[in-house]
């Protein structure tokens, strides 16, 4: 598109903030009723034009077409501050370079050894849980998953104060980074204490990683973890000598898995119970199924195949509330829902 001219705009642009506030308040409703001035609407984040395709033919043809909708604007811009040029936010130019390294980190038998210390851990936290004890179910799962995700990412590489810090600063960014992709740069910029804060976290969390590096550079040996496959990956497709991942680079794609891996892993096993908890007789058949095929043993990479009903659990799930979408509908999910252990 050369022009914006005749897209209509939406109503109830704030000077200077755009539609920010109407994001805040009420994503999905905001979003969903664009729709009724146009297949394609401007919308405003902050001084920003942003054009926001509403029809679904259009939305495929964009999603496809990565050449001519390639990434840019101010929303990557405000990602990269955080995710590099990783895989998420790089341009097209450079995906395919990027995807082709990254991909031996999630063949069959390095999952089968992820799979293990997620199930490991899913015990712990399940273990900490006693029948009659209130929790937040979102703020658990999340706790479950970033965990689980530094000790797949690292393996025993972080003493444990650096993990439980890590952990805390990807929270405090995943709180963070939805405001700062909607709201104007001259705000996020302000020294507040929000502000500040979330600096400071990936800060810390990018020169973690960096060290990390550093001493798996100098080690040479395979963890085991998903940041030795990284590190060891090489294109021999790849043309200029550049057929291994930098340091740099190696940096920018840790920190967007921590992202990705965390929030979507968290909030669909977060519906997922939510529903459960609404039809108790699919709660009990997916019971029934899992002690059947576990048969006492922890859940294990090989289980998967045989766990037929809890896949379309899941499937069901990511169908009704894809996690994708907390990128814009952040202040939609009941962060604050709270279940009863039984």
């Amino acid at each position: 598109m050369s022009t914006l001219n005749g897209i209509p705009h939406a109503p109830g642009a704030w000077p200077l903030l755009g539609h920010g506030p109407a994001l805040f308040r009420d994503p999905l409703g905001f979003i969903s009723s664009s729709r009724a001035h146009g297949d394609l609407v401007q919308i405003r984040l902050g001084p920003h034009p942003v054009v926001m395709v509403c029809d679904p033919d259009i939305t495929q043809q964009v999603l496809r077409d990565d050449r001519t909708f390639d990434k840019g604007g101010p929303a990557i811009e405000r990602g990269m501050e955080l995710l590099g040029n990783g895989l998420t936010t790089c341009p097209h130019s450079e995906h395919r370079r990027q995807r082709r390294l990254c991909q031996p980190s999630f063949c069959p038998e390095r999952l089968s050894d992820y799979a293990a210390v997620m199930s490991a851990e899913a015990e712990t936290t399940a273990t900490s849980w006693c029948d009659g004890r209130v929790i937040d179910v979102n703020r658990e799962v999340t706790g479950l998953a970033a965990q689980a995700l530094v000790q797949t990412m690292f393996s025993t590489a972080l003493p444990s104060s650096t993990r439980y810090r890590t952990t805390s600063d990807l929270a405090t960014v995943l709180e963070g980074i939805f405001s700062r992709m909607v709201l104007p740069p001259q705000l996020t910029r302000l020294p507040t204490p929000g502000n500040r804060r979330y600096g400071q976290a990936c800060s810390r969390i990018r020169s973690t990683i960096r060290n990390i590096i550093a001493e798996r550079r100098t080690a040479a040996t395979d963890s085991r973890d998903l940041l030795s496959t990284l590190l060891g990956a090489v294109d021999t497709d790849s043309q200029g000598g550049d057929g291994a991942l930098t340091d740099a680079e190696v940096v920018d794609q840790v920190v967007t898995f921590f992202l990705a891996g965390t929030d979507t892993t968290a909030n669909t096993i977060s519906w997922a119970l939510h529903l459960l908890s609404q039809y108790p007789r699919f709660q009990e058949r997916l019971h029934t199924e899992v002690d059947h095929v576990l048969a006492g043993s922890p859940p294990a990479y090989a289980h998967l195949e045989d766990l037929e009903f809890t896949r379309r659990v899941i499937t069901e799930t990511l169908r009704l509330y894809p996690p994708a979408w907390r990128a814009w509908a952040w202040a939609t999910w009941p962060g604050r829902v709270r279940a009863r252990v039984s």
